[in-house]
């Protein structure tokens, strides 16, 4: 069930987003975990400035930005992220445990939440990075052993 507090969380989340990147974008793809022991974040966002998908812990090297600057907004993403799963968890039967936001320019977002156990996948999480970058963001790996990791989900997928 959704509540106000969500919709509240979702607006932090995006306004966390915006505050770390220092370009004018289009389009923010994100990626959110929390786990009992563990919690991970990335996301890439469509650079208006340079026409092209920026990954946004490239953003000290790429945009001169201080790394603690940077860290210390990305630990407050991330803290927003807990409050969105512990408002979830309080009230909903199920807990997600990965979350896909996408959100572009004008405000306007959409969350696709994930209940998979990726303590117990067969991917590592290097390895679901590089799926959901493929699923998400249509990027093909170039590494052999990546395509064939990819097959493998595609398969795994369409017989699950």
């Amino acid at each position: 069930m959704e509540t106000t507090k969500m919709g509240e969380i979702y607006g932090i989340i995006a306004n966390k987003v915006n505050d770390i990147i220092p370009d004018k974008w289009e389009k923010v793809y994100l990626y959110g975990e929390v786990l009992d022991d563990s919690r991970e974040v990335y996301f890439y966002f469509k650079s208006l400035t340079r026409n092209e998908v920026v990954y946004g812990h490239d953003i000290p090297i790429r945009y001169n930005v201080d790394k603690r600057m940077y860290r210390q907004l990305l630990r407050e993403l991330i803290s927003s992220i807990v409050d969105l799963y512990n408002e979830y968890k309080d009230n909903n039967e199920s807990v997600w445990t990965n979350f896909t936001f996408l959100l572009d320019n004008t405000g306007k977002f959409n969350i696709k939440y994930n209940y998979d156990d990726v303590l117990n996948s067969e991917f590592t999480a290097g390895e679901r990075q590089i799926i959901w970058e493929y699923e998400v963001l249509g990027v093909e790996p170039e590494v052999e052993q990546y395509k064939e990791m990819i097959n493998k989900y595609l398969e795994s997928k369409n017989n699950a």
